[in-house]
């Protein structure tokens, strides 16, 4: 489908859903989803389902923004933003994204900077005119990405970093609400049942030295088996190379809260085994959310002004 017939159709959608008092000053797409600008967002917001109207209309996703001319200015709307948001969530950052208007909130306790239902952060919406998303999955996956750090050592075995950052991987799904703790009351239950598959499909490393995935058995050949019939996994050695790449991801599913569909977090640092743990030899590169965003804005501020 061309742009121009999209948009013919994002205004015909409109159209039928959104009264006149409801004006949509612009339209944009972003990759899969249509981006929606008004200077009304608080009638948008508290005036029905118009989004999931205009969203089964289109079969797209669709997200609402205030137009850049009602935004309020970054350091009234931080000042709005830590009044509002309760001091158990500990903010540790803000980050102002002038061109698409959200402002991304660091916090150790997600779910308390969110509220139930998300009620603080429509809130926010309605004050600061700013479209605020709490960091609740990069602190999840780099506590999933440590864990399995942790546990890459000489005698550990090639399956217990995977099993940690499993462990800590579902814990995290359960604090987010990812997976319903009315039916899972465990972290136990959740790796019993592997619950947690649907988001991570895949072990969390491989060999890597020669070539990106390097040959090398990642079982002891000729050992006794277990009950299942599988031999044991091999034990870690000084002086192997492997990666440690857990990662995250959600797709728009029932149960699955919509702030977090279509989102993929995955981290890949390369390490060898030491008689001490192990050493990263990729962290040259950032890998904290925090630390990635300061480092887009440092290089945004080097780019010249367009004339």
């Amino acid at each position: 489908m061309s742009y121009d017939s999209l948009l013919e159709q994002t205004q015909q959608a409109l159209r039928e859903v959104l009264p006149e008092t409801i004006e949509v000053t612009d339209i944009e797409l972003e990759g899969p989803h249509i981006v929606l600008y008004t200077k009304q967002l608080d009638a948008f917001l508290s005036g029905g389902d118009y989004l999931r109207q205009i969203a089964q209309r289109l079969r797209r996703r669709v997200l609402v923004r205030s137009d850049p001319a009602t935004l309020s200015d970054p350091k009234e709307a931080e000042k709005a933003i830590r009044e509002l948001i309760p001091a158990e969530a500990e903010i540790s950052a803000l980050f102002f994204e002038p061109e698409t208007g959200e402002v991304t909130i660091e916090a150790a306790n997600p779910g308390a900077a969110i509220g139930r239902q998300g009620a603080v952060l429509n809130e926010l919406k309605r004050r600061i005119g700013w479209v605020p998303t709490v960091e609740a999955l990069d602190a999840a996956d780099l506590g999933l990405q440590q864990a399995a750090v942790d546990a890459t050592r000489v005698g550990a075995t090639f399956d217990d970093p995977h099993q940690a950052a499993v462990r800590v991987l579902s814990q995290g799904l359960l604090d987010t609400g990812i997976i319903d703790r009315t039916k899972f009351a465990s972290v136990d239950a959740v790796i019993a049942e592997r619950a947690y598959a649907p988001f991570y499909m895949h072990r969390t490393g491989h060999w890597i030295g020669m070539d990106v995935h390097d040959v090398g058995d990642y079982r002891e050949r000729g050992a006794p088996r277990d009950e299942a019939g599988a031999p044991p996994w091999r034990t870690l050695q000084a002086g192997m190379t492997l990666t440690i790449e857990p990662g995250l991801y959600i797709r728009p599913a029932e149960g699955v809260p919509e702030r977090y569909w279509n989102i993929g977090i995955r981290i890949e640092d390369d390490a060898i085994v030491t008689a001490a743990g192990c050493e990263l030899i990729t962290r040259d590169v950032p890998v904290a959310a925090g630390e990635i965003e300061a480092l887009m804005q440092e290089a945004r501020a080097a780019q010249p002004l367009k004339q």
